[in-house]
């Protein structure tokens, strides 16, 4: 990408992509812009070099809540059990195959749901469900 480019010190292939993708008046301000915010970034780096950084405390806790609360649940313990659990009725040849097709129909109910719902409510639900 350009961005990379730029931040790799080779702005002159940068300007030549950007001339690619957009009008060349249009990819002239977006190389000035690009190396006025690069720049200051770059001066500002010493501030947010760490994880736990402040500004990025919300999306850190976040992405570690949603980790905790899967482990919490089960989910990939139940996964490891399913193919010994048909094995034991019987269903050894053909368990891979059922587990496969469970969790291809779980994914594709659970992408119209979202979309239907939304994720931020199903979020809260599932949360509160495994609360309760």
């Amino acid at each position: 990408s350009y961005r990379w480019l730029i931040l790799s010190g080779r702005s002159d292939e940068a300007l030549v992509s950007l001339r690619f993708l957009y009008k060349p008046r249009y990819a002239e301000e977006q190389y000035q812009a690009l190396i006025k915010s690069t720049t200051s970034r770059i001066n500002n780096k010493n501030e947010q070099t760490t994880l736990f950084h402040p500004s990025y405390r919300s999306s850190l806790t976040a992405g570690f809540g949603l980790v905790v609360l899967q482990q919490i649940t089960g989910q990939p313990s139940i996964l490891s059990y399913a193919t010994p659990i048909f094995t034991s009725v019987g269903l050894k040849s053909i368990s891979s195959v059922l587990v496969g097709f469970f969790k291809l129909i779980a994914t594709s109910l659970t992408v119209f749901t979202i979309e239907r719902y939304g994720r931020k409510r199903l979020l809260y639900t599932g949360c509160s469900l495994m609360l309760s």
